[in-house]
Order: C-alpha cells, then structure tokens, then sequence
C-alpha cells in the first residue's frame, strides 16, 4: 500500500473537496489562526470537522497531535497532514500555501511599515507596551511546559540544565541535538542489559535511531543575492531543529538573527510582539517579518520558505509513516524529553531578553516593565484568551502611563 493510501486509510474521510474548496478553506483557517500553534486546534475542527464535514473531529485531533512531533511549523504541518487525505499531494500543497499567505501578505505591506515608523512619539510607547509583555507570554508558555511535562526529578533536572546552559552559551542547538539523539541510544543500551522477555511478549523490532541533523556551515553573504540564500538557510536549520513549532523555536532563532547582527534584542522583541498580533503561525510571522527587515521583499520570501519547508517535506513524504508509528518508543522517547529542555530554553531566552529591554522612554523604566510583565503573564496564563488582547492592553496601558508621567 502506498503512503497516501495508508494516509487516507488511517483517517476519516466524510467528503472529498474541490481544489480551490479547499485552497479556500484553508485560507480562512489562515486569516483567523491567531497566534498559530496550539491556539489553531479549534479552528481546524471547526473549518474541517465542524461546519465543512471533510474530516472526523477524533482524525483532526490525532493529525494535530501528529504535528507536533515533526520538525517545523504546527500550522503548516497540520494543513499537510489534513490535506493529504483529502485531495493527495497537490492539496497538500494548496493547504500549506493558503495557511501560510494571508500573514506573509499582511507583513510585507504593514508590518514592515510599522517597524520602520516606530521611533514615531505615539508609536514609541506602544512598542515599549508590547516588550515585556512578549516576555510575559514566552514565562506563560515555559511555566504551561513546565506544568504539563515535568512530573519527576529527572525531568526538572533537565529543565534546569537547560535553562543554565543557555545563560552562559549563546546557542541553544547542542541541546536540542542532545533531546533528539541521545533519547533513543539510552532506551536501546537500558534495553541490551535487561533480560529479553518471553517469545509470546516480544513486539516487533523498531527502527533505528534518527541520523544526525546534517551540519549546515555558516559563511558570510557578501552580495545582495546571497543575503536571500543565508536567510533561507538559516531559517531552514531553525525549523528543521524545532519540534513543536512556534514558540518552541524562538530561543535557536533569537540566537541565530543576533549572531548574524540582522537583530539586537530589542528588535526581536518588537519582531515577535507583532509576529504574534497577526494571524498565521507566529513562527512563519517572524521569519517574513525579520527576511523584510534583512533583505525586503526576497529576503521575507527566502526566509518563511525556509522556516516552512522542512515540516513540510517531512509531513508530505513521511506523514503516513509518522501517523502509523507515532507510537513507537524512539519518537516516545524523544518527545519526552523535548519538552523540558524546551520550557528551560524558554526560560533563558525569556531572561535574556527581558534583561535587554529598553524602557527609557519611561519616567520609571523597571517600574513599568515589571508591571506589563505581571498583566501580561496573568493574562497570558489563561488558555482560552486570544494572545492579541494582552498584547493590546500592554500596548495601551504602557501609552497611558507615558502619557500620565511625560
């Protein structure tokens, strides 16, 4: 059976769309997918399961879940696996360019005008609002990791190497390659020294560990057609590192835009304050926002092409293979110990950041920031609100206060 069959085989098929049905379905999903990630799951089961009957709400929960163990973007790779079975490969790809098109728009015509205007006086206060609460939401999503992942020793323990490591190197890879090799080599030595079980137990032999990430050099582009090409690699190794999409990804793209110089700390923290205020996968936002900002238009293109392609290879070659062996215990083992690493990543990256803002437009700088910081955690630790709404109300709160105290 082919990888498609067995891909639709595995997934309940109500009705079978026209192409351009489902490019336009799916570009809905993309204009309303605020904050992508997790926060797009109810979308998907409304457009899909809910109001269109193409799939089952059970199939749309377990192509979600599929998602999150391959590396890239949830949304995009979401709209791959949910397309596949639906109209094959072409829709595959219609899906993944309709989800990702509506934000990639929106960006190069508004938000690269934002941060061009924004030492603008009325918009300067705004950005100071928008600073701290994005390190709000990245404490929000280590502190949900935390909670939800870490229930032994030796998963704080992780979490804590993690979060030290990153304070003192400045990139977070040798980690994430750690999470994904050693993993499955400790199950299969702890699995030689046990005792071999009785014939009537045995299960089928597993695959063999996942090789190592091919090693990508950096070099210096030293001409206008190669700043695109650097681009597109960069953002390609910090997806193809990333498992679990969005925020997942921002301690290795935080690294690696200031290692190249395109972004200080600041920047980066007005990147993803507007990255996360569009809809679309928040990852994707920041890859058109920061390619804009580095090279214009080509440079946003080379950039959320990079960020989008391996989830998207991998989802599209391998998704049928992936849904039937999500269960095995290498990817189990891996995907246990991600998260951890994660939420101490996070943590790190969110300390850093937090550590170089730039509140000097403010009366009382640290006052200010850690007051947005407290409303945005709040707000941000309630799972059903929209993240554009702490976001707006630090936006405002911090115009307020600069206007009350000038």
């Amino acid at each position: 059976m082919s990888p498609l069959r067995a891909n639709a085989t595995l997934c309940a098929i109500v009705i079978r769309p026209s192409l351009p049905t489902l490019f336009l379905a799916y570009l809905k999903i993309g204009c309303t997918a605020f904050g992508g990630g997790l926060a797009a799951l109810p979308i998907f089961r409304t457009e899909l399961a809910t109001r269109r009957a193409w799939l089952s709400e059970t199939t749309v929960d377990e192509l979600f879940a599929t998602a999150q163990a391959i590396p890239g973007v949830i949304l995009v790779n979401t709209a791959v696996l949910s397309a596949l079975p639906l109209r094959r490969r072409p829709g595959a790809v219609l899906a993944s360019i309709a989800v990702v098109l509506p934000a990639f728009l929106l960006i190069l015509l508004l938000g690269t005008w934002l941060l061009a205007h924004r030492d603008a006086p009325w918009l300067t206060s705004l950005w100071f609002g928008l600073r701290p609460a994005v390190v709000g939401l990245l404490l929000a999503t280590a502190l949900r990791l935390l909670r939800t992942h870490v229930r032994r020793l030796a998963q704080a323990l992780l979490a804590a190497a993690a979060f030290v490591y990153l304070l003192f190197r400045p990139s977070p890879l040798p980690v994430l390659l750690a999470a994904i090799l050693i993993p499955p080599l400790l199950r299969r030595l702890r699995s030689r020294r046990l005792p071999p079980p009785p014939p009537a137990a045995q299960s089928t032999p597993g695959s063999h560990a996942p090789p190592p990430p091919p090693f990508m050099p950096a070099f210096a582009a030293t001409g206008p057609l190669l700043l695109p090409a650097l681009l597109f690699l960069t953002f390609f190794k910090i997806s193809l590192f990333s498992i679990g999409g969005g925020y997942n990804m921002i301690p290795l793209m935080q690294h690696e835009l200031a290692a190249h110089d395109w972004l200080q700390p600041a920047d980066f923290l007005d990147l993803f304050a507007l990255s996360e205020a569009t809809p679309g996968p928040v990852a994707v936002n920041a890859a058109t926002l920061a390619g804009a900002k580095v090279a214009g238009p080509w440079g946003a293109l080379a950039a959320t092409t990079g960020a989008c392609l391996p989830g998207f290879l991998v989802a599209l070659f391998a998704g049928a293979w992936i849904l039937a062996h999500r269960e095995h215990p290498d990817i189990a083992a891996i995907l246990r110990t991600l998260p951890p690493l994660l939420a101490g990543l996070i943590l790190a990256t969110a300390w850093r950041l937090f550590s170089a803002l730039q509140l000097a437009a403010s009366p009382h700088p640290c006052f200010q920031a850690a007051l947005l910081l407290l409303v945005a955690l709040a707000c941000f630790l309630r799972p059903r609100l929209s993240p554009v709404v702490p976001l707006a109300c630090c936006a405002l709160l911090s115009f307020g206060l600069t206007t009350l105290f000038p």
